[in-house]
């Protein structure tokens, strides 16, 4: 399966302008309203970028990346936090900061967002 992005939102006009963005400057993406439709990805044969708002609904980002990693999927994808908190990385968390490539703040510059998925999936501006 294809490299590609998935953004993994609460928020559906969220998760809708992030993929229209990477769409539109060439990275394919792929959208996860929570936790589960994260890991039904993942299992499914997802590579690539996540990136993943931190403030969910039910289990919140930290918790994803604690089953992304219990299950292996880390090794086949790269997790970016989107985040509007000032620790981004809480005591709670700590263990989990290894599983964590990058942060990038919220609001976040859609430019940001393409710039890191061309980034980690070694895509070459053109």
């Amino acid at each position: 399966m294809a490299k590609k992005a998935m953004v993994v939102d609460d928020e559906p006009e969220v998760r809708e302008t992030i993929r229209r963005y990477l769409e539109k400057h060439g990275v394919e993406a792929v959208t996860a309203a929570d936790c589960e439709e994260c890991l039904e990805h993942l299992k499914a044969g997802f590579t690539g970028v996540i990136f993943m708002d931190l403030i969910m609904p039910k289990k919140d980002g930290w918790d994803v990346v604690r089953e992304i990693a219990s299950q292996g999927y880390e090794k086949k994808a790269v997790i970016v936090l989107l985040t509007a908190s000032v620790d981004p990385a809480p005591e709670k968390s700590k263990d989990l900061i290894q599983y964590v490539a990058d942060y990038i703040p919220k609001p976040s510059s859609l430019k940001e967002v393409v710039k890191a998925a061309k980034k980690y999936l070694g895509i070459k501006d053109s």
